[in-house]
């Protein structure tokens, strides 16, 4: 029993000793071990009526946010598209693309046109994304792609136009 003690002792003193006494160390090793989490949303499709660096004015437009329950992932985004349904099947719109906007934020967007051409009653688009999960801390090695991709369908919100 003493020598157990004097063993978890010195391995205590060597941990603190490695990490120049940080006691906060400790808390990182028992975050790193658990379950990372993402989720991920989009924002409904809809006509942007601003213009910045990163969305171009009237593009068919959605946002889609990554959140994970730790700091110290990155998300990438592996996989993207944004349809339109014409005649029950889903058809890529022209030029769509995708920008990131920040940590975790990205902008799906597409060609105005799509909206000036928009059936009168009007169109049905769709959003999907794939991501995959990164470590920031190089003594973690993570590099998972969800299996379920983000996903939004939706009558785009102002096409076509009001005449």
């Amino acid at each position: 029993m003493r020598n157990h003690k004097l063993k978890c002792f010195f391995i205590t003193l060597i941990i603190l000793v490695v990490n120049s006494f940080n006691t906060n160390a400790t808390t990182i090793v028992t975050r790193q071990t658990g379950e990372i989490k993402c989720q991920c949303s989009f924002d409904y499709i809809h006509k942007s009526n601003t213009f910045t660096d990163n969305v171009p004015k009237n593009s068919i437009n959605t946002h889609l946010n990554i959140a994970c329950n730790t700091k110290d992932v990155s998300t990438e985004v592996s996989e993207y598209a944004l349809w339109k349904v014409v005649d029950g099947k889903y058809v890529n719109m022209q030029g769509f693309g995708l920008r990131q906007l920040g940590p975790g934020r990205y902008s799906l967007h597409a060609d105005p046109s799509e909206c000036y051409n928009a059936p009168k009653e009007g169109m049905v688009g769709v959003a999907m994304a794939y991501f995959t999960v990164y470590s920031n801390n190089p003594g973690i090695v993570i590099t998972k792609e969800w299996e379920e991709p983000c996903y939004v369908e939706n009558v785009v919100i102002n096409c076509p136009p009001p005449v």
